[in-house]
């Protein structure tokens, strides 16, 4: 029987690259997903008082904190973003840190894998990448404006400082899926070479 192998692969990009795309290409070939978003979504709530005491009521909807609400306060203020990231970060990273341990081909789905400055986390990084126009039309299809995702982008600047493989989303439904078969081929390879992360 063919073991499989224990592999940790981070998938990152800018804003409306696709890269949820790709995740869920890769677990269609067997990997287990995490999702930064769904993890953070789950860590907003539960840090809904320290939020509201730093942000002001005006961030819920309802008795829930409004994702959208706290992205308009926290990317037009380097303080309060600064402040924000302290409160959600460190346990969404913990969070992340230990669904990693999972056995398997593990894939973390995350835009801020290089700002976070974690990259070394994983065994392969896969930066997806798509015309500026593309991502501008996801977005607003999301309903972001393009001054939300300007804004966005100069808080929270970043370069990956790594990229083992890179992923080219311009729409290409065929094409990319037939890029990330050869990615995902290419990293079962390596590891059975290796032998070692069986």
């Amino acid at each position: 029987m063919r073991l499989t192998p224990n592999i940790k692969i981070g998938v990152t990009g800018k804003l409306g690259a696709g890269k949820s795309t790709v995740a869920r290409i890769l677990a269609g070939l067997g990997a287990n997903i995490i999702d930064a978003d769904k993890i953070g979504w789950q860590i907003l709530q539960e840090k809904r008082d320290e939020i509201v005491n730093l942000l002001g009521r005006e961030v819920l909807e309802g008795e829930r904190i409004d994702r959208k609400k706290v992205a308009k306060i926290v990317f037009s203020s380097r303080d309060k973003l600064e402040q924000f990231e302290a409160i959600v970060h460190p346990p969404l990273l913990e969070q992340l840190k230990k669904r990693l341990q999972r056995p398997g081909v593990v894939v973390v789905d995350a835009a801020l894998i290089p700002y976070w400055g974690i990259e070394d986390w994983f065994d392969y990084v896969i930066w997806v990448d798509a015309p500026w126009e593309v991502r501008l039309d996801r977005m607003k299809r999301r309903g972001y404006s393009e001054s939300d995702i300007v804004q966005r982008e100069r808080m929270q600047d970043f370069s990956p400082q790594r990229v083992d493989f890179y992923v080219k989303n311009d729409g290409d439904m065929e094409a990319l899926v037939k890029q990330v078969r050869r990615i995902w081929e290419k990293i079962l390879r390596e590891a059975s070479d290796i032998g070692g992360v069986f």
